[in-house]
């Protein structure tokens, strides 16, 4: 809970001791309000004119902050919520994960793992599991070939307890000098374990980004396991699409990286899903 009175009194009592910082401090909270020049005009003409008289200001600072929304606005999200995700359990991670996905669509990459328009199709294997951990490795290849300078991802799967499932992913990128380990990689899959999505949400490291206020990168991808006939195809689509519009209806609400980005998601990568 804000305390209004204390920050009103730290202002009269403290910052009025210094006429600049006085009015400096008093115009903060507006914010790009329209009312600041007619709030900044008032409070300068009664502090010239009053000069060392407390004014108390609770009344005029209180309904200016409600107009201008810095006392009822929500933080602005970055990231997916849990809810909206819906990530998977470990049980269905390792049962499910292994094997061949197209990676179909995508959010644009903060970094340039391969071509913006290449369709990537990953080959899950596994190399070490028991009843709670499970370790896998990853190979993008593309047309067939591994991508160049990409070294094999690795994704470990822990169980910490009964629904505490931990997922991490480290990815070497040689030719590039990147390096990336994530420590909290959300899965999730549609009712039949044929589309899957890989999210993470990392503090961005940009800087002309950071001067934007993006202090955030939603990376999400979505992979297809392929599909042997037209029927299959066109069942898997129809769930490949109810999830880009669950994951579609958050994205466009978060920061200004995704409000347009997020349409990106409506495009497919690979000729397999049309």
């Amino acid at each position: 809970m804000i305390n209004y009175a204390k920050i009103i009194n730290n202002l009269n009592y403290s910052q009025i001791d210094n006429r600049k910082d006085y009015r400096t401090a008093i115009k903060l909270p507006t914010g790009h309000c329209g009312l600041n020049k007619h709030a900044t005009t008032t409070r300068e003409n009664l502090t010239r004119k009053l000069g060392r008289v407390r004014i108390m200001w609770i009344s005029l600072t209180v309904v200016l902050l409600l107009l201008c929304g810095a006392v009822t606005s929500e933080p602005v999200k970055s990231c997916l919520s849990e809810e909206v995700f819906q990530k998977a359990s470990c049980s269905d991670i390792r049962e499910f994960v292994s094997g061949p996905w197209a990676e179909v669509r995508r959010l644009t990459l903060p970094f340039p793992m391969y071509n913006e328009d290449d369709c990537v199709v990953w080959h899950v294997s596994p190399r070490s599991m028991n009843t709670t951990d499970a370790e896998f490795s990853l190979q993008a290849l593309v047309r067939g070939e591994p991508v160049e300078g990409m070294m094999p991802a690795v994704l470990k799967v822990q169980e910490k307890s009964a629904g505490d499932c931990k997922v991490t992913m480290h990815v070497e990128i040689p030719k590039l000098a990147i390096t990336k380990s994530i420590d909290d990689w959300w899965i999730t899959f549609d009712e039949d374990h044929q589309v899957m999505v890989g999210y993470v949400c990392v503090p961005n490291h940009i800087e002309s980004e950071l001067e934007q206020g993006l202090e955030f990168r939603n990376m999400l991808f979505i992979y297809l396991k392929p599909q042997l006939t037209s029927g299959k195809v066109k069942r898997v689509k129809n769930d490949l699409d109810k999830i880009v519009d669950r994951l579609s209806t958050e994205l466009r609400t978060l920061e200004e990286e995704t409000k347009e980005n997020w349409k990106e998601l409506k495009t497919s990568k690979c000729k397999m899903v049309v």
